[in-house]
């Protein structure tokens, strides 16, 4: 992965906002999109009740989401929708952001939805898990509840979403 710098980009090339990363407090390693051991051995996603079920708040959209278009949310989300693309471009039948959205809410999702699951736990970076969830594409609960359904307990954002569980002493039994 390549090294970020103050004038780095994500996505769509709006800058990267380096007071947001301070404010977060995520390590180096976690910031850069690295396990913290550096090996491929990733943490354990906590359970879903770990997390909190509440969506974004409109500070928290123009904050995390500045100059989008408030119609690109939910199942629009332009989050999404740009890393399906640059993810799901080899596929046969291109994913929507629809697609995601469905799969997240998915009680038993199919082998399509696991995939696509999986691509958003492995390619996704911490940036742009929240600021999906700002776009309301899912609450953190419902991600972490999809991922595990999903079999995706241990994946690379697992680390990242812990980070952020509203009740991290809830763990499984």
């Amino acid at each position: 992965m390549e090294k970020l710098t103050a004038r780095s980009t994500v996505e769509g090339g709006r800058p990267i906002d380096r007071a947001v990363e301070r404010e977060v407090g995520l390590p180096p390693e976690i910031a850069d999109g690295r396990s913290p051991s550096g090996s491929r051995e990733y943490e354990r996603l906590l359970p879903p009740e770990a997390f909190s079920n509440e969506g974004p708040v409109r500070d928290d959209f123009e904050r995390l989401r500045p100059g989008i278009d408030p119609r690109e949310k939910r199942e629009r989300s332009a989050t999404v929708r740009a890393r399906v693309s640059g993810s799901c471009a080899g596929w046969r039948e291109r994913p929507t952001s629809r697609e995601f959205y469905a799969a997240v809410r998915a009680a038993e999702p199919d082998d399509r939805q696991k995939r696509l699951l999986a691509m958003w736990a492995t390619e996704t970076h911490w940036r742009e898990l929240m600021q999906a969830w700002a776009e309301e594409a899912y609450t953190l609960r419902e991600l972490v509840a999809a991922l595990h359904r999903a079999g995706l307990a241990r994946c690379r954002c697992a680390g990242v979403l812990n980070r952020w569980a509203a009740h991290p002493g809830r763990r499984e039994a």
